[in-house]
């Protein structure tokens, strides 16, 4: 099998690390390194790591003497890499058993894929969780460029970084991650290349992204302010020479349905306007409710909804995260 290199950019995240390290090296498939990049932490970071490095071999540290950004720390950790696929864990997600077993299987097997992917759960500290289904296929499966397209227009979704495998070529080739599209960054490369080489997909329950955490992507994605320059910088990608090849894809597949504020974004501008369709109107319009009647309702009154899942026996994840 091809080999696997694991980056972890961190910052002051002691708390979560032994958790998230010891979920990684207990895989079933074992990665050939496990680089841990630590931003310039003020915490006992450093120390968590090198301890955990006496007892796993294939975990190595490098240090930033200050903070810098996610970015920079992700893209030495890259750099860095030597394993033919790369997956990018976060200090506040967990891997499930199986995520680089199943993924490298499927991506041995489709070696033109730029990467693997699968569904995920996502979980809040201490309260619920709630299973997401991306829904592409029915068993693990190699999807074409435009199948991949097809997909996603017929069944929205996007490709979930806690999830991604990606071939390390292929990203190195697109120049790794924007810095300016911030906590789109990931999303955008894994689209780009997919869109590209085709992906993998397994309908199984992987990865688990940690919800809610002050600062976080899923926090810092309800303000305007905040998606308005990096929504601008995202099309003004799409129209450069360097995305032409991709863009028609971007287009019919309605992917960008996803991001927050889209439809804001692109009735501001009449030059956006060939991105509007039906497809991508009606997935923005039921992930922008979906996303409101997240942020503002109780964790307490998330538990009780869950309980009616489980009364009605309706799908619920069986996993444990921390």
């Amino acid at each position: 099998m091809p080999a696997l290199s694991v980056v972890i950019p961190s910052y002051n995240a002691s708390r979560y690390l032994v958790q998230v390290l010891q979920a990684i090296v207990d895989q079933s498939f074992h990665p050939l390194e496990v680089i841990v990049v630590d931003d310039g932490s003020t915490d006992s970071s450093v120390d968590v790591v090198e301890d955990f490095c006496r007892r796993a071999s294939n975990v190595r540290l490098l240090r930033h003497e200050r903070n810098l950004c996610v970015a920079s720390a992700v893209h030495h950790g890259l750099q860095a890499a030597v394993g033919d696929y790369v997956y990018f864990a976060s200090t506040s997600d967990r891997v499930l058993p199986g995520l680089f077993e199943q993924s490298m299987m499927l991506l041995t097997r489709h070696p033109q894929a730029a990467l693997s992917c699968s569904d995920f759960v996502a979980f809040y500290s201490g309260g619920p969780q709630i299973a997401y289904r991306i829904g592409w296929a029915r068993d693990p499966s190699f999807l074409s460029p435009q199948a991949l397209a097809r997909a996603i227009r017929q069944k929205g979704g996007y490709v979930p970084g806690a999830t991604a495998i990606v071939k390390r070529s292929v990203l190195l080739e697109a120049g790794g991650f924007n810095v300016k599209l911030k906590g789109h960054s990931d999303w955008f490369a894994s689209l780009v290349a997919g869109f590209r080489h085709g992906v993998c997909y397994a309908p199984e329950l992987l990865a688990a992204f940690r919800m809610g955490l002050p600062g976080s992507v899923s926090t810092t994605h309800r303000r305007w302010t905040t998606q308005r320059d990096v929504l601008k910088h995202l099309f003004s990608l799409l129209q450069s020479r360097e995305y032409q090849d991709v863009a028609p894809l971007f287009q019919s597949s309605a992917a960008l349905a996803c991001l927050p504020y889209i439809l804001r974004a692109l009735l501001s501008q009449s030059k956006y306007w060939r991105y509007l369709s039906s497809g991508l109107i009606s997935h923005a319009l039921r992930n922008e409710l979906r996303r409101t009647l997240v942020s503002v309702t109780p964790l307490q009154v998330k538990d009780r909804l869950l309980r009616l899942r489980r009364l009605f026996r309706i799908e619920e994840p069986t996993v444990t995260v921390d």
